[in-house]
């Protein structure tokens, strides 16, 4: 019987333990995975979504002023007593009633309501290209978060590489010490060397973490994630500056937001200055009456229409200002445009010169890590067989260390200024669903 106790506790144990294995497995992602996820998931996202709420809200406030108001109405009255003249009639009912329907419309004959519709349609647009660009620039730094975590997930493993070629220098240095072919101190900088490669190794990892966590704050994730490494391409061609240039003025959304609120604030030039034009006024009224005792003009039911004209005359130069500040708006809007579109013509071109450095740099460090990949092996064999000091064993591994480090940093550099042509020419939000290759001709 206890065995059998026993063996259900062990079976339940192990059932425990594979459970708490398989809910502890790690999700990964890829770039595509999180910037789907950053959409959806994200704060800063959702919070500038709403505007398009807001822009809606806007637009239907507008049309209902092209609409009339209609309403119900009730009255009571209620005197101290009727009144009657010598002839007997009622002057002075004791009580009156009235209620009814009433319809109101008014409309300038600038057309003021109209025009309001109209910027407010132009309004809605412009939020949805703001958004757009918002969530470009969001996703613009999820990417650069995912190629960081890359680069320290990289930069650990040249770290523990590092750690691992400065343990074999270390046990070298301590066997030729055994046989006394060197002194101590080789040994002592040999540790002394190890021990700032462990420290090293610290900081990767602490890096790595401190990446992930941005990362996934960003995209509003957990942060026990990983990504799923992503192979570096080779060079692609790079076209002319004027296709990118045309390409950034055909797509940025900021700078259509730009020029739709330049519409907008052309519109509303003309909604300021129609507004000195008449109103016209219309009612239409059906109204039910009661009266106790009833007087002689009494009346059951009333219809009648009002129409009234308003013409503005004299507001203390109220218009007048209206109107001057209008036109102000119009024209810091018009070059509030045009600054843009010399600023996306500078950033291209300094995106597009960044590009030509990193693609010519790549292949010479690419090289240069080569080259010192081998001139440190060939320099530790020298140093096994007493043909080359510790200092000359400690200088290839830092020549090495440095050639990959700046390798490192210059293939990513790449993958991220790839990623900021996109932004920069408008077509990041386009291609989110595409694989990432390192392309920009798409």
């Amino acid at each position: 019987m206890k065995r059998c106790h026993l063996a259900v506790i062990i079976a339940f144990a192990i059932t425990l333990m594979t459970a708490g294995i398989v809910g502890a497995t790690t999700s990964e992602y890829t770039l595509n995975d999180l910037y789907s996820l950053a959409l959806k998931q994200a704060e800063s996202i959702k919070i500038v979504e709403e505007n398009a709420e807001i822009a809606a809200a806007s637009k239907g406030k507008a049309i209902a002023g092209l609409l009339p108001s209609v309403s119900l109405f009730y009255s009571e009255n209620r005197f101290d007593e009727a009144k009657y003249a010598v002839t007997g009639a009622v002057v002075q009912p004791e009580s009156s009633r009235a209620q009814g329907l009433r319809v109101d419309y008014r409309f300038s004959l600038g057309g003021r309501e109209i025009i309001a519709y109209r910027m407010a349609s132009a309004q809605e647009q412009k939020v949805r290209l703001d958004i757009r660009d918002a969530k470009e620039a969001y996703l613009l730094a999820v990417g650069a978060g995912f190629y960081n975590l890359l680069k320290a997930k990289k930069a650990e493993d040249i770290a523990n590489t590092n750690l691992h070629r400065l343990g074999a220098y270390m046990q070298a240095a301590q066997s030729r010490l055994k046989v006394g072919e060197v002194t101590r101190t080789v040994l002592l900088r040999a540790q002394s060397e190890y021990s700032g490669a462990e420290a090293d190794q610290v900081k990767a990892k602490n890096a790595v973490d401190n990446v992930r966590h941005s990362l996934a704050r960003m995209v509003n994730i957990q942060s026990d994630f990983d990504i799923i490494e992503q192979e570096i391409a080779a060079p692609v061609e790079i076209n002319d500056i004027s296709y990118y240039r045309d390409l950034a003025l055909n797509n940025r959304d900021d700078l259509k937001a730009l020029l739709m609120a330049a519409r907008i604030a052309d519109s509303a030039v003309t909604h300021t200055r129609v507004a000195h034009l008449p109103y016209i006024s219309l009612s239409g009224i059906v109204q039910k009456n009661e009266q106790n005792p009833q007087t002689a003009s009494f009346l059951d039911e009333t219809k009648y229409t009002t129409v009234s004209i308003n013409i503005p005359l004299f507001e203390g130069g109220l218009r007048y200002q209206e109107t001057a500040e209008a036109i102000a708006k119009r024209k810091q809007a018009q070059l509030a445009h045009e600054k843009l579109r010399e600023e996306i013509t500078t950033e291209v071109s300094s995106v597009y010169n960044d590009l030509l450095s990193i693609k010519s740099a790549l292949k010479y460090q690419s090289a240069q890590k080569d080259f010192a990949e081998s001139n440190y092996e060939a320099v530790t064999k020298q140093f096994q067989y007493g043909l080359a000091s510790s200092l000359d064993v400690i200088d290839a591994n830092t020549l090495l260390l440095g050639a990959q480090r700046s390798l490192l940093e210059t293939e990513y550099s790449f993958l991220s200024t790839i990623l900021k042509m996109k932004r920069t020419t408008g077509t990041l939000l386009k291609g989110i669903n595409a694989s990432e290759e390192g392309t920009i001709s798409n």
